[in-house]
């Protein structure tokens, strides 16, 4: 069965950084997150990126620890009005 996954990429400020999109279901992300993580620090390399960040809920744990195994360090917590508490993780590109 395919997967209906997706993955984007979003230039934010300040200049150099991009957030990440990641939309996977977690089956999907154990099976190919390896790859589609790899394709979008080529493309972040293409784009000379120097920072990425991605924002995910608190309670997501699985999902938080597969970014920490990808060199991504909590930055920050908030709660959106009438939301769950979300943490903002980034990653510095090498030059």
């Amino acid at each position: 069965m395919p997967f209906a996954d997706t993955s984007a990429i979003e230039q934010s400020d300040p200049e150099g950084a991009y957030r990440i999109f990641l939309v996977m279901a977690p089956d999907d992300l154990q099976r190919v997150g390896d790859m589609v993580f790899d394709r979008l620090l080529a493309d972040l390399d293409d784009l000379g990126a120097s920072l990425v960040w991605a924002r995910e809920h608190v309670e997501d744990r699985a999902i938080r620890a597969d970014l920490a195994r990808r060199g991504f360090t909590e930055r920050s917590r908030f709660t959106p009005h009438g939301h769950r508490e979300m943490v903002v993780l980034d990653r510095h590109l090498p030059a």
